[in-house]
Formats: C-alpha cells, sequence, structure tokens
C-alpha cells in the first residue's frame, strides 16, 4: 500500500513568500522521492481574510509545478469536498483519502496535490 498524505506546513515560524515556497517546493520533492501519493499543503489564507501572498504565491505557481513534473493535480482547500469532480477521480482510487480531517470543511488555508 503507498503512502497516502504527506502533511507539509509551509505557513510555519511566518516565513517569507519565498522562504515558504521554497520550503513547499523541497518538500514536493522530498515527499515524491519517499513514494508519498498526496501532500496536504497548509498555506494558511491570510490574517485579512482574503488569502495572504503565501497562499496567492502558491496558488500562481501550482501550473508551473506542474508542466514541469513535479506534481499531477490539485485541489485547493475551499474545494476540498467529496463533490469535486477531482476528489472523485482521487477517491475511486485511493478511498483512504475520505479519512482527510479537512475533507468537506471549506478549508481556504490548504490545497491536497497529487504528486507525479
Amino acid at each position: 500500500m503507498p503512502k497516502l498524505l504527506e502533511i507539509l506546513n509551509i505557513e510555519e515560524g511566518y516565513p517569507t513568500t519565498e522562504e515558504a515556497l521554497g520550503k513547499l517546493t523541497s518538500g514536493l520533492k522530498s515527499a515524491k522521492s519517499r513514494g508519498w501519493v498526496f501532500v496536504k499543503v497548509i498555506h494558511g489564507w491570510g490574517s485579512t481574510g482574503r488569502g495572504g501572498k503565501i497562499k496567492r504565491a502558491v496558488k500562481a505557481q501550482l501550473p508551473d509545478w506542474g508542466k514541469g513534473g513535479l506534481l499531477r493535480e490539485w485541489v485547493l482547500g475551499v474545494d476540498w469536498k467529496v463533490t469535486d469532480p477531482t476528489y472523485l477521480q482521487w477517491y475511486a482510487r485511493y478511498p483512504e483519502i475520505q479519512n482527510d480531517q479537512d475533507l468537506n470543511r471549506h478549508n481556504a488555508g490548504i490545497t491536497v496535490i497529487k504528486l507525479r
């Protein structure tokens, strides 16, 4: 059975946006090399409630990481629910993801990534 869901907290310690992206890049590479299928990234949602710099930077970077082969797909935390089409595809192959504590919680402070 594969290692299913690694948790990576990139907001811990109040890093700069650049530091957080560096931590995320190295964390994704490490999780991939260790055989994890998914990584749940905790990036926070910003103290203003409008979305913080780290969250926006992660969201902007995801397509480039996908094109570069680091990740396959992702679901933003607000969409991390049992009705999301991407979640349903993942669930069909990895039903254990239904046990994630953030599922169906509309958590804008996370993103769930499926690695390549």
